[in-house]
């Protein structure tokens, strides 16, 4: 990934729309005159981009319909060149959080989160007694076809939602419900996990309550690659309930796997001994968890470094079996949050969040005023290979991000600076949406760190050969740079692979090199 860094003589020369960073390709800030919270953004299957969150804006700026009551769903669709093509805003009487969506094979789209509202606007049941999880689904033009409303008679906070397993829908969230409404299970004490599992009609096939006696969060569930579950959030309890290790100390993350039907086959918490708030995992592509968030810990319990100042990105990396492989501390000297990662097709990690660091600690790169989105990449190995700071004079903050077909990035997250920076449209009155479009995150330089392997002829027709001077390479795949899989190649020897791609079109490709149980990542270009 092409990231380029502002010089500190860029920021002083003046907050203008000439000072944007040259790696953006585009952007929008989309919004009206009240507070407008981007959560969740993915890329469409036409090549555009859906962006979902909640709204308390009336008509105004960018939006066209007013409230339906306090803040509402508000979804908007984006052309590949991040243009805004339709929104809809979606809410009953009361207030209606949107958190997550995702894209269906059909085009449509489920969207996520939670409402109090009873039947009225767009909603078509009433609440269970507090906030309950809202699912809603709309066609491609953003046309409501159906809502689904679960909870019980307490407060139940629905955060992620997304495709499970044999087509079906996974819930998660946390809830204090006891017995009542949709709830099958009492609170554990507190509020708890709640993960369910929907078919595409809303049918609840099973639902599981986990928790402790105190506070437990659950802010992400993703299918993993065996049939089953990860889910992480946020826990204060100790030994009690499901749970079955100690508080570290104030906030752990709290991991826990199960089976394809949400029973437990393992757990961690994992913290220092002071808060560790927990943003997002995913399963790698090697089948290894990583887990981000953020932490104020100095080094204790799983934590093996101190603080840079307040809040830090804490990054672990776990086994198939939940053990500790890794973990890294990043950041400055004020609060640095992560909330959202991906993975590369090359095997890199991508972390977003927000900075509000100056040059201190990890952080390289002055700030444009307040908080800014904070864009870092990891090797495999959690070292850090490059940063970026993006914002304007006030406040930015980043919530979601994903690759994107074209090799490129798309950030998402709400904003309250007008054009300064990197920022190059004025706020609508408040928070807005604000997503950025980066360039091509593939385009990565040779690391440097490590020299033993090399390729050549680099441009080349026909053969181009690769050779390991440590006579340890094992395995060989090339990448176009859209991040396709285009060959895998497992070499005779262990020290030079002579690969035929003449049948390659004329273009940039990305080859990455396993040799010791370690990826190197080279360029080539095909002539």
């Amino acid at each position: 990934m092409k990231i380029v860094l502002l010089s500190l003589f860029g920021f002083l020369c003046g907050y203008s729309a000439m000072a944007q960073d040259p790696s953006i390709t585009w952007q929008n800030t989309v919004g009206g005159g009240n507070w407008d919270n981007l959560w969740a953004l993915a890329e469409t299957q036409d090549g555009g981009f859906v962006g979902g969150g909640w709204s308390a804006s009336n008509i105004s700026g960018d939006k066209t319909e007013n409230s339906n009551g306090g803040a509402d769903f508000w979804v908007i669709k984006l052309d590949a060149e991040g243009n805004l093509l339709w929104q809809n805003t979606i809410g009953g009487a009361g207030d209606d959080f949107l958190y997550s969506l995702f894209e269906t094979d059909n085009g449509d789209f489920i969207l996520g989160g939670k409402s109090n509202s009873d039947s009225s606007g767009d909603k078509t049941e009433d609440s269970n007694g507090s906030f309950d999880y809202w699912i809603v689904r709309i066609d491609s033009e953003g046309n409501v076809l159906s809502d689904l409303t679960i909870g019980g008679a307490d407060h139940d906070h629905l955060w992620h939602i997304g495709e499970g397993h044999n087509g079906n829908y996974i819930l998660g969230g946390y809830s204090r419900s006891d017995i009542s409404g949709d709830k099958t299970e009492n609170s554990r004490g507190g509020f708890d996990y709640w993960i369910m599992e929907l078919t595409s009609a809303g049918t609840i096939v099973w639902q599981k309550t986990l928790g402790g006696s105190l506070f437990d969060e659950l802010k992400q569930i993703v299918p993993t690659n065996d049939g089953g579950y990860l889910m992480g959030g946020d826990s204060e309890s100790g030994v009690s309930g499901d749970k079955i290790e100690d508080s570290r100390g104030g906030l752990d993350h709290w991991i826990i796997k199960t089976d394809g039907t949400g029973n437990i086959e393992w757990q961690r918490t994992l913290g220092g001994n002071d808060d560790d708030d927990f943003g997002a995992l995913i399963q790698t592509s090697e089948g290894d968890f990583l887990v981000g968030g953020y932490s104020v810990s100095n080094a204790s319990g799983e934590k093996s470094e101190d603080s840079r100042g307040v809040d830090d990105y804490w990054i672990l990396k776990l086994s198939p079996s939940g053990d500790l492989l890794w973990d890294r501390t990043y950041g400055g000297d004020q609060i640095d949050r992560l909330f959202t990662m991906a993975e590369t097709s090359i095997g890199t990690y991508l972390l977003g969040g927000y900075a509000a660091s100056g040059i201190s600690g990890d952080k390289t790169e002055a700030g444009n005023g307040g908080p800014d989105y904070w864009l870092i990449e990891l090797d495999e190995s959690g070292s850090l290979l490059r940063q970026n700071g993006i914002g304007g004079f006030i406040a930015d903050i980043m919530t979601d991000m994903s690759t994107t077909s074209d090799g490129g990035l798309i950030l998402g997250g709400y904003s309250y600076s007008d054009i300064s920076g990197d920022k190059s449209e004025d706020s609508n009155g408040f928070w807005d949406f604000w997503m950025v479009k980066l360039g091509d995150v593939l385009d990565v330089p040779d690391n440097a760190a490590a020299p033993n392997v090399s390729i050549y002829p680099n441009p080349t027709r026909t053969i181009l050969r690769v050779q390991d001077s440590r006579n340890s390479m094992e395995i060989i795949h090339i990448y176009a740079a859209t991040g396709e899989l285009l060959m895998e190649i497992s070499p005779e020897s262990s020290f030079q692979a002579e690969i035929d791609v003449s049948s390659l079109k004329t273009a940039l490709y990305f080859i990455k090199i396993t040799s010791d149980g370690h990826t190197q990542t080279k360029n080539f270009v095909k002539i």
